[in-house]
């Protein structure tokens, strides 16, 4: 199945060609009613960030776990002893045009809007007559992925909650303490749509996982919570050698390859079924020349001859310390054949492009350009069949992830970091690629 480039970010291309060419099918009328739902479905879809769910047992990190991804302080995280009032379960989703809020569903039924104080957590908490809180953040991070806190008092509401959240999980992170026989139990009894793409986030404290552990769950992660949240200052700074050593960036990158899994699996069922509706769509506009809606012309659609797809797996943030750079790969070892060559050498005209243009004083800019260059090229040489391109994809993905991780640091020093991953990944291209790029 190809893969969509599409125009930018999350990491394995945000499917805007098929996401276009969805389109059209709809407009165009020509789909049987059935494919048409399927359709309208599926765009909705590739148009929405991917939804992450948290779920486990009272007490075992899930608030403390989404603080992390989400980049921000948004929930109070329970002591060990309690230490705060009881959450309704919680979606916390972009802010959006609307700006920051929440809208709460309430025990009765009824729905109410709250902002300002009204819509902190701990106000929600306090009433004690929401179900249901959609919590509004300006946070980067949440413009790629939602996050849905499951929040139950037993192990059969939580049951229940997971039937629940089924229908609203893309991929799901089960916070455990100590992993019993009674949560494995509860895991297995869980829906298959809540179990197919899962992560199991544990304690460092809870020593290695079991093989029933690593059976259950596409990546089990250690992660010590309270430092990863300690690593992040008041004003959105983040210490990078504490967050790295309490085991966050193994979290970011679980749920990045999820992610990225979730939407490739979207991607290649709308292309299947613009690929069974081909003859009846042949009157739509080609989405390029010579390319039928829903087929292939052997290059990723949506992407012009010479360039490369942007992708970002979630909004992500400049790191405060770059990886360690790589030592620059020998011409004879560089990644060969013509798709090998020519991704690198878009790579350093890029960054020749990037070194002429960027405002050193602009540390937004910067920042976003570091982490779209550094996964785009680890994106591109995904398609590149060359033991040799591994270990300048490893360094790419690993400086994308360290960036997402991180969260936007808005002063002076952050954008010196970001422009130090730029420089890292010239430093790491071989010298065919600039002789192609001038």
């Amino acid at each position: 199945m190809r893969r969509d480039a599409g125009t930018a970010g999350d990491g394995i291309g945000d499917g805007a060609a098929t996401l276009a060419a969805l389109g059209r099918a709809i407009a165009s009328g020509a789909l049987a009613a059935k494919d048409a739902e399927i359709a309208a479905r599926l765009a909705g879809r590739l148009g929405a960030p991917v939804r992450v769910t948290l779920a486990g047992l009272p007490g075992s990190g899930k608030s403390a776990a989404l603080n992390v991804l989400a980049g921000g302080r948004v929930l109070p995280v329970r002591g060990p002893g309690g230490g705060r009032a009881a959450m309704p379960t919680v979606q916390v989703e972009a802010a959006g045009p609307e700006g920051p809020g929440a809208l709460l569903t309430l025990a009765g039924g009824g729905r109410e809007a709250a902002s300002g104080a009204a819509a902190a957590p701990e106000a929600i908490a306090a009433r004690g007559d929401v179900a249901f809180a959609r919590l509004r953040r300006d946070l980067p991070a949440l413009g790629r992925i939602t996050l849905l806190e499951l929040s139950a008092r037993s192990e059969d509401a939580l049951r229940r909650a997971g039937g629940w959240a089924a229908a609203r999980t893309d991929l799901t992170i089960w916070c455990s303490r100590n992993w019993t026989g009674a949560e494995q139990a509860l895991w297995a009894a869980m829906p298959e749509a809540l179990t197919a793409g899962a992560i199991l986030l544990r304690p460092p404290a809870a020593g290695r996982p079991g093989a029933a552990a690593a059976a259950a769950f596409d990546h089990v992660v250690s992660v010590d919570l309270g430092a990863a949240l300690g690593a992040r200052g008041a004003d959105g700074t983040l210490d990078a050698a504490m967050m790295r050593a309490a085991g966050g960036p193994e979290l970011i990158g679980a749920v990045r390859k999820l992610v990225r899994r979730t939407r490739q699996a979207l991607i290649d069922r709308a292309d299947l079924l613009l690929a069974r509706n081909a003859e009846a769509l042949e009157a739509m506009p080609e989405a390029a020349p010579g390319t039928a809606p829903g087929k292939s012309s052997g290059k990723s659609p949506g992407t012009a001859p010479g360039t490369a797809p942007a992708a970002i797996p979630f909004p992500a943030p400049a790191p405060a310390q770059a990886p360690a750079p790589a030592q620059t790969p020998d011409p004879a070892g560089a990644p060969g054949g013509k798709g090998g060559i020519a991704a690198l050498a878009r790579a350093a005209a890029r960054l020749r492009e990037a070194g002429a243009t960027l405002d050193p004083s602009d540390g937004r800019a910067v920042i976003a350009r570091a982490v779209e260059e550094t996964a785009r090229l680890a994106e591109e040489l995904e398609e590149v069949d060359d033991p040799a391109a591994d270990p300048l994809r490893d360094l790419a993905w690993a400086a994308a992830d360290m960036a997402q991780l991180l969260g936007v640091e808005r002063g002076g020093a952050a954008a010196g970091d970001a422009a130090a991953l730029l420089l890292q990944l010239r430093d790491a291209l071989p010298p065919e690629a600039w002789a192609r790029a001038a």
